[in-house]
C-alpha cells in the first residue's frame, strides 16, 4: 500500500464515514448482526451501504469515494466487479438503529433519516475532516478528466505518427497473417459471394478465432486484404459492414491508408478494378460518399478526375 492509500484508509478512520458504535443508542441489540456489517476501510458500522457485484464486499458509499482515490477498484485486489445498492438484509438491519450525529448531537435519529440528516447538517458539512474529504473528490474529479485528456492526446499523437510512414511501414504495422491457406481463402470467399452472414461470423469469431479486417488475404507480400477485394468486386453489403466495423473500431482512417504492393489502397482497387464497369464504379463509389465521411486522398481525388467522376468530388468530406 502506497503512502497515499494509507492516508487515505487513515482519513476514512478519522472522519464519519461509518457510523461509531458509540453513536448508536440500540447498538446492543444487534450487535452480534452489526459485528458483521463493519465497513473495513473506515471501521465502523456500515454508512449508506455498496455492495461488490463480484466478491460481495461490502463497504460505505463515501469510502468507495477514498478507494477511488487510491485508484482501487475494490476493496479486494484484483476484483473487476461493480459496486450497487447493497442486498436487502444489509439495509433492512442498519434501517432499525437509531443513531446521534456527530456534527449537531441531535439524538435518536432513525437510520434512514439520518441519511437525509447529514446531507445539510451544518455542524457535519463544517468538520475539517469532511473538507479534507471534499477536497480529495475534487482531486480525484480533476484527475480523472486529466487521465481522459491524456488518451485523447495519445489518440491524437498515434493518428499524427501514422501520417508520417512509409506505405511499407503502414503494412508492417498492421498486415496480419495468422491464418493458414485454407482459412484465408474462406474468408476472400465470403467477400467474392458477397455473403456478409458468413463474412460477420469471420469476423466475431463464430468459428473459433476472431479474423482481422487486415488480414492478408492474398498471394504473400501483395498486401491485399478482404477490404481491398471487396472494393475490387464491388461487393456493397461487404463494404458498408467493414466501413462500420472500422469507425466501431477507430480504425478508419488506417484502412483507408493502406496501401497493397503495386500501391493500391482500398479506393484505388475500386476505381483501377479490371472486373467493374465504369458506371459499377460510380455507383459504389456514390454510394459509399453519400452514407460514410470516408477518408479521400488526393491520389484517389485525381484518379476521380483522370476518370471524369466529376460529380463525385463535391461529396468528399474527409481528406488525407
Amino acid at each position: 500500500m502506497t503512502d497515499s492509500s494509507i492516508f487515505q484508509v487513515n482519513l476514512a478512520r478519522d472522519r464519519i464515514c461509518g457510523i461509531d458504535k458509540k453513536f448508536i443508542s440500540n447498538y446492543d441489540d444487534y450487535k452480534l448482526l452489526l459485528d458483521e456489517m463493519i465497513c473495513p476501510i473506515c471501521l465502523k458500522v456500515l454508512l449508506d451501504p455498496i455492495e461488490c457485484n463480484m466478491c460481495q464486499a461490502i463497504i460505505c458509499e463515501n469510502c468507495y469515494f477514498i478507494l477511488k482515490s487510491a485508484d482501487k477498484n475494490c476493496f479486494n485486489e484484483g476484483c473487476k466487479g461493480t459496486y450497487l445498492k447493497a442486498n436487502k438484509f444489509v439495509r433492512n438491519i442498519l434501517s432499525d438503529l437509531n443513531v446521534k450525529c456527530h456534527g449537531c448531537s441531535k439524538d435518536n435519529i432513525r437510520y434512514e433519516d439520518y441519511l437525509e440528516h447529514i446531507k445539510t447538517c451544518e455542524g457535519y458539512l463544517s468538520s475539517p475532516i469532511m473538507k479534507t474529504l471534499a477536497s480529495i473528490n475534487k482531486k480525484s474529479e480533476e484527475i480523472a478528466k486529466l487521465k481522459k485528456e491524456k488518451e485523447k492526446l495519445m489518440k491524437e499523437v498515434k493518428a499524427k505518427s501514422q501520417f508520417t510512414m512509409s506505405d511499407q511501414e503502414l503494412r508492417n504495422r498492421y498486415l496480419t497473417n495468422r491464418l493458414n491457406m485454407n482459412d484465408k481463402m474462406n474468408f476472400y470467399q465470403a467477400v467474392i459471394d458477397n455473403n456478409l452472414e458468413a463474412y460477420k461470423r469471420y469476423i466475431s469469431g463464430t468459428y473459433g478465432m476472431k479474423y482481422s479486417i487486415f488480414e492478408e488475404v492474398s498471394a504473400p507480400g501483395y498486401g491485399w486484404t478482404t477490404f481491398h477485394y471487396a472494393m475490387h468486386y464491388a461487393k456493397w453489403d461487404i463494404i458498408k459492414f467493414i466501413i462500420n466495423y472500422l469507425i466501431q473500431n477507430d480504425k478508419l482512417e488506417i484502412a483507408f491508408r493502406l496501401k497493397s504492393k503495386d500501391g493500391r489502397c482500398p479506393l484505388m482497387c475500386l476505381l483501377k478494378s479490371n472486373a467493374l464497369k465504369p458506371e459499377v464504379k460510380e455507383e459504389t463509389f456514390d454510394k459509399i460518399l453519400t452514407n460514410f465521411a470516408v477518408p479521400v486522398s488526393e491520389e484517389v481525388i485525381k484518379e476521380l478526375k483522370n476518370r471524369k467522376f466529376f460529380d463525385l468530388i463535391p461529396k468528399i468530406r474527409n481528406y488525407i
